[in-house]
This record gives structure tokens, sequence and C-alpha cells, in this order.
């Protein structure tokens, strides 16, 4: 597989040199053709544009005609990986304006969003604004294992299901009181404390069970 590591483009998006990445993309429609150095295998100049958070070059990539769903090299849309890369809400709405599909792989983009607000990488404004888009919010199993209670409230009141349970089996209060873990548990659980009673007694309020109680 051949990846573009050595054109300006790709040497603009490494040195974060957003400003030249822009001139270079203006100029250059076949910056959309370019595979581009990444942990995923390659990326695409979209997917680069969410990385280094620019929506002015995401509009001018989407402009040349690049799909605004194009995958990288591990199948990821652009979407899907703005709460990882650390973009913007203006990113996301832009991605989200031009047609990026917030349903894919069952609402995966709010998924990804919940995740990483969960453990502390992102932020709620992109989890509000997908589900005002009409995603349907999934991962509370996520919040509810970081011991986050704010978020656990607030994604109830956006309509998460309390008692959803997740491909392992597993419910919220499961993760809340420990009865279930996933690999970020290693990270968690020196945090393990009344956080997490917190999060128990609120799902219990308002309804939640264990995955043992559903049967």
């Amino acid at each position: 597989m051949m990846i573009d590591s050595n054109s300006r483009f790709a040497r603009a998006i490494a040195d974060e040199d957003v400003a030249a990445a822009i001139a270079i993309a203006r100029d250059d429609p076949g910056v959309i053709d370019l595979k581009l150095p990444s942990s995923y295998q390659y990326e695409r100049a979209l997917h680069a544009a969410v990385r280094v958070d620019s929506a002015e070059l995401a509009e001018i990539v989407l402009d040349h005609g690049v799909e605004v769903d194009v995958h990288d090299g591990e199948g990821y849309t652009p979407l899907f990986l703005a709460p990882e890369r650390g973009a913007s809400l203006d990113v996301v709405k832009l991605l989200v304006e031009r047609g990026a599909d917030i349903h894919v792989d069952n609402d995966n983009p709010l998924w990804s969003a919940i995740w990483h607000v969960s453990y502390g990488f992102g932020g709620m404004p992109i989890v509000r604004y997908l589900v005002k888009q009409g995603s349907r919010p999934r991962g509370l199993t996520h919040a509810a294992e970081a011991g986050k209670l704010r978020i656990v409230q607030v994604l109830t009141e956006l309509g998460a299901n309390l008692n959803e349970v997740d491909e392992a089996g597993h419910t919220p209060l499961d993760y809340a009181t420990g009865v279930a873990k996933t690999f970020m548990w290693e990270q968690i659980k020196k945090k393990k404390s009344r956080e997490h009673k917190g999060v128990e007694k609120f799902l219990r309020s308002q309804g939640g069970k264990l995955s043992a109680e559903l049967k």
C-alpha cells in the first residue's frame, strides 16, 4: 500500500501547519486522493482536517468532491473519529451539514462521542448536538463504569435506555456496581468510590436494574 508521506500536504499535516495545509489543499484538488500516514493504516484528507480541528480545511476538501463519509484504513469515517481526535463542535456540525451519516453502524458516531466524554476525552456539546440531530444515545454503560454521575444524568435526560444491554450482556448498573468491567477498568478502579455509589443510587432511583434482574 502506497502511503503519501512525502507530499507537501502530508508534511504540512505532520507539522500541524494548518495554514500551509489549507493553502495547499485550496490549490490542489488532488489532495482528496492521498493516503496519509495514520495509526489506522492511513487516513484521507478529510480525516486529517478533523484531526487538526480545521473546519476551513474540511470545507475545502469537501468542496473538492470527497465523500463526507470516506473511510480510512480501518473503515472509520471522519465523523466517527471526530471525538477521538478532539475535533470541535464546529467541525462536527460541518460534517453533519454536508451529509455525514449520524446513524452509520447503529449510531456509532454518537456512541464514540459518549465513550470519549465518559472517560474524560471530550465534552458534552457534541453528544447533545448529535442527539438533537436524531441519533439514539447508547453507551450509558461507559459513563456508569467511569462513575460520571452528571453524564449519566444528562444521557438519561436525552433519552438513553437505563436498562440497555450491551454486546457483553450487561446493563449500566452492572458497570456502576462493578459486577461487569471493560478494558478501561484498570484506569478507573483507583477512582471507584462514592462517585460510583452516586451513579448506582441514581440508576436505581430511575428504575435501573442489574442484568441478572432482567432475566
